[in-house]
């Protein structure tokens, strides 16, 4: 939240232990909550509660979400080992590229010359 530090946020949530139950306590008694953090603080996080709530959302992970997935079909096959490393490179994946397997098309070009 723009105008919370670090120290302010985690005093925040180790009083409230959620952002729900901070805004609560802001809404329910505006005074006490002035009392306890500030003035300043009250009016960042009451301006602020849109972005929170945004903010919020963006970093829940969700974890109930339809999927299908077969592993059997998530196992590499044939590909253009040169194609996929552009294609990483110019996205910027750098990590993937040297995680990237071997292809078998790779394989069987360098077992065809002996």
């Amino acid at each position: 939240m723009r105008g919370i530090g670090e120290k302010t946020a985690l005093a925040l949530l180790k009083e409230y232990r959620t952002v729900e139950k901070i805004y609560e306590a802001l809404e329910k008694s505006p005074p006490k909550f002035k009392e306890k953090f500030s003035a300043v603080i009250y009016e960042k996080l009451f301006l602020g509660k849109s972005d929170a709530e945004l903010s919020k959302k963006l970093a829940t992970i969700r974890t109930n979400v339809p999927l299908e997935f077969a592993l059997g079909r998530a196992k590499t096959h044939d590909f253009d080992e040169e194609k996929l490393r552009r294609f990483l490179e110019k996205y910027r994946f750098i990590s993937l590229v040297k995680r990237m397997p071997k292809s078998k098309r790779a394989e069987n070009s360098q077992q065809q010359l002996f």
